[in-house]
């Protein structure tokens, strides 16, 4: 389907011709759970931004990971999702915005830049290292795994309810960082690779319902 905004009945206007490109035909994640054909095509799609090319590349093919959640203000509740493709604007639906944060960005060469910065890894590694100066070195990666777990854990999206809807995650830093980070990988393989896991083996088993007649008063 189409939907005729008005840049597009401008372009038709001026007869501006638009010729089908199959690389433009990328995969989307339209809600959770729920994926869709998506054709790339900046006329027909006036929310496609830099944002998205820098996220998937030139042609929105290139491999990459990232975190959805529910904008500030949004009439939805707080909800984080991991797509490996270009996502919808209202992911979880209408009357709610979708911020995107990507583990890598591309440049206008297909380069892949870490969008983690080493800033960032460095207040990380300052912090736990100083608790365990023996664990391993944290690694950007492991960064991304940590706070895909945090952004799912109860208690804090219950603590900071209010912060959620107005302002962006801020993530603290809770104890044991390594069992953090093997949760959110975890959680981050069931959402992206759903459709390839192995059904739980369960067990259907039927039961007669009897009838209870009750006589009238």
């Amino acid at each position: 389907s189409i939907k005729w905004t008005a840049a597009l009945k401008n372009s038709f206007r001026n007869h501006h011709r638009l010729n089908y490109e199959v690389t433009k035909m990328v995969g989307a994640c339209y809600r959770p759970f729920l994926k869709m054909n998506f054709y790339a095509e900046k006329s027909l799609s006036d929310r496609l931004t830099a944002n998205h090319y820098a996220m998937f590349g030139k042609d929105l093919g290139l491999p990459n990971q990232v975190i959805t959640l529910t904008g500030p203000n949004s009439q939805k509740p707080f909800m984080t999702m991991m797509a490996d493709r270009v996502a919808d604007w209202h992911l979880v639906g209408a009357a709610c915005g979708t911020i995107c944060f990507p583990l890598y960005r591309y440049d206008d060469h297909s380069n892949r830049l870490d969008n983690i910065t080493d800033w960032g890894l460095e207040q990380f590694r300052q912090h736990y290292l100083a608790l365990r100066p023996r664990t391993r070195k944290i690694q950007k990666l492991d960064i991304f795994h940590y706070t895909y777990a945090v952004l799912h854990y109860p208690v804090y999206r219950q603590k900071y309810e209010q912060n959620l809807k107005r302002e962006l995650p801020r993530l603290p830093c809770y104890p044991n960082f390594w069992q953090w980070v093997q949760w959110g990988q975890q959680l981050m393989e069931w959402h992206l690779n759903y459709e390839t896991v192995d059904p739980y083996p369960l067990t259907r088993q039927d039961q007669k319902l009897t009838a209870t007649v009750r006589n009238k008063v």
